[in-house]
């Protein structure tokens, strides 16, 4: 989510290189996770798409399989006992869906915008890892960065103000984005204000009245309705950390 979470963690990602090894399928960032491992499973189910809006997995369903994106985004949601949405998380191109489930998902997933991933069988993919000390060691450290960001999500609504979740939620969109030579960061994102909020623990409206007071600042501005961009890195770290200012 991009796996979101407050600390910057190594995550197990998987990053797709042109040309791949397989055809349509992917290169591992990690030497613990050389793409050969899951070739013949590449191979065998090929590249599903999904448009803006499905639902790739169900809160509730039977978890017969695990997922990778190709490409895209999606969100995390769960369903409250009251019946209101709870947006849990965020994931984008290089991370796993469903690696964690039992026999049931615990969690609805959502395109955010056009999504392809490769779906693998649960057994065959439990088989392959099981045969593959590497690729095993791989999905040891994408589920430590699972609970590290389960953390970071529980410090972040236990602690911080409305501002400061907001600018955290930001800096964590353009992570690992770079400067262009005017010190600027442009972050590319497709959810909405209600789904920032409802990740955030926030109303819709606090969310926008923080998006204006840090444009007001000077610290960000939007391009266009998915294109926000960063002007001042350090400051939006300071509101991040509890700055005085705009508490």
């Amino acid at each position: 989510m991009t796996k979101w979470s407050i600390s910057e963690q190594t995550r197990c990602r998987v990053a797709l290189a042109s040309p791949p090894a397989v055809p349509g399928g992917p290169t591992f960032t990690s030497e613990l996770c050389p793409h050969a491992d899951l070739a013949p499973l590449i191979k065998e189910v090929g590249v599903r798409t999904f448009s803006a809006g499905a639902t790739l997995q169900f809160d509730g369903d039977e978890a017969l399989h695990v997922m990778i994106i190709k490409s895209g985004s999606v969100r995390i949601c769960k369903q409250t006992a009251d019946g209101r949405r709870a947006v849990v998380g965020f994931l984008s191109a290089g991370d796993f869906i469903g690696l964690a489930a039992l026999e049931v998902y615990s969690s609805s997933v959502e395109a955010l915008e056009p999504v392809q991933v490769w779906r693998f069988p649960r057994a065959a993919f439990r088989q392959q890892v099981s045969r593959c000390p590497l690729l095993e060691a791989s999905i040891l450290l994408h589920v430590t960065s699972d609970l590290e960001a389960a953390q970071g999500q529980m410090l972040l609504l236990s602690r911080k103000a409305a501002i400061e979740r907001l600018a955290t939620f930001v800096l964590q969109l353009a992570y690992g984005k770079n400067e262009d030579t005017s010190g600027r960061i442009r972050a590319i994102f497709h959810m909405t204000r209600t789904d920032m909020a409802d990740f955030l623990g926030l109303t819709t409206e606090t969310v926008s009245r923080c998006f204006t007071r840090l444009r007001r600042a000077g610290l960000l501005y939007f391009e266009c309705a998915t294109v926000i961009v960063l002007l001042n890195r350090p400051k939006l770290e300071d509101v991040a950390a509890g700055g005085a200012s705009f508490r």
